[in-house]
């Protein structure tokens, strides 16, 4: 679980002539009876990355994930109950599949349309609103009953990690430093990264890591999705 701080950046500073900081006048006094204006609390932001292994063995943990998202659920509403009505909570969830599942081998599962039209992986805004809750767990269903396939022992992890970096990346631009966590759930090792010595086969005779290269697949920082 990787996480950030969140940090303001200065206003800009302000000199007067002669190089000396300028005095600026304070807010006027306020009239007796006057009613006092409460400014709207401005947003605050979060970003969450669930990305899972989606091959057949995988699909009861995929379900387990339903536990987390409900967590979530809880925390922005008691958050909200004392008064952060700002708070947005950005959740993309993924789900990465083998080279041999000529399907997909990433695909994003929140905001799958607007992902493909614009090339890059979009979160969905989250701020618990009336049937939010029930659509993420809707996709984490979907994200089940999918997973299939993965042929070897080893998985394809690199591109998720790739698309990963990529969304963390993209949103601190978008957004300004703010707390960012990412979850990985996966059962096996990368392809390349294995301990089974060179040239294994299966009780089937087929190749225990049919794709040694391994990380060589992982795209390049910034790659356009789907990869």
């Amino acid at each position: 679980v990787a996480s950030g701080t969140e940090s303001q950046a200065p206003g800009p500073s302000v000199e007067a002539p002669g190089n000396s900081p300028a005095k600026f006048p304070g807010p006027p006094a306020e009239a007796p009876g006057d009613p006092k204006e409460t400014a709207p609390r401005p947003s605050r932001h979060i970003t969450i990355g669930i990305f899972s292994d989606a091959t057949a063995s995988l699909a009861s943990h995929v379900n387990r994930l339903k536990s987390v998202a409900k967590a979530i659920f809880a925390i922005v509403q008691g958050m909200k109950a004392a008064g952060d009505d700002g708070l947005v909570v950005h959740i993309v969830m993924a789900a990465m599949r083998d080279w041999c599942d000529a399907a997909h081998v990433f695909r994003v599962y929140t905001e799958e349309k607007a992902s493909i039209r614009a090339g890059a992986i979009l979160p969905m805004a989250y701020t618990g609103a009336a049937g939010q809750d029930e659509h993420l767990l809707r996709t984490l269903d979907a994200m089940a009953s999918d997973c299939q396939g993965g042929g070897d022992a080893p998985e394809e992890y690199g591109v998720g990690i790739a698309a990963m970096r990529d969304l963390m990346r993209s949103q601190r631009e978008r957004l300004g430093d703010h707390s960012q966590f990412a979850i990985f759930v996966a059962d096996d090792a990368h392809h390349g990264l294995t301990d089974a010595p060179a040239g294994l086969l299966t009780t089937s005779g087929a190749p225990y890591d049919a794709y040694p290269a391994g990380s060589a697949h992982m795209p390049a920082e910034g790659g356009k999705y789907p990869p």
